[in-house]
């Protein structure tokens, strides 16, 4: 189990990571990067992924989302949007999804790597972010 979060204002930039400054639950399985940005996934089996968040465009009316990559791939089924009326204000942003890790050997490492991206070509902020990861 790992959860992590951070509650320090941070402007994203399109393909820029949330950076996660505190760590309130980790075991063996899971760890954050020393970065803060990348949590990898070592054991093998499936895990609850849950997103959430408070967030805005910079602009006013304008889309701003935050998607989980795994291993630098995006993935359409763990995204979230959110649409403000005025410029850097915030709203929720959550997601939950499945991720399997399968067994690996000598010569194949598949542990996952997730992080968590603003893919949107234009800015935002987000204030909160967090990410639970639970075995199931």
């Amino acid at each position: 189990m790992l959860e992590v979060f951070t509650n320090t204002t941070q402007t994203l930039a399109q393909g820029n990571a949330i950076k996660f400054d505190t760590t309130k639950f980790s075991d063996c399985r899971i760890s954050l990067n020393s970065a803060g940005t990348s949590i990898t996934i070592h054991t093998p089996g499936r895990y609850l992924v849950s997103f959430d968040g408070v967030g805005g465009s910079g602009t006013a009316s304008t889309a701003f989302t935050i998607q989980m990559y795994v291993n630098g791939t995006a993935q359409l089924c763990a995204q979230t949007t959110n649409t403000v009326a005025t410029g850097n204000d915030k709203a929720p942003l959550s997601f939950v999804t499945l991720v399997q890790v399968n067994n690996s050997c000598c010569s194949v490492n598949n542990s996952q790597t997730l992080t968590f991206v603003a893919p949107n070509a234009v800015s935002g902020t987000i204030a909160h972010a967090n990410v639970s990861i639970i075995r199931l």
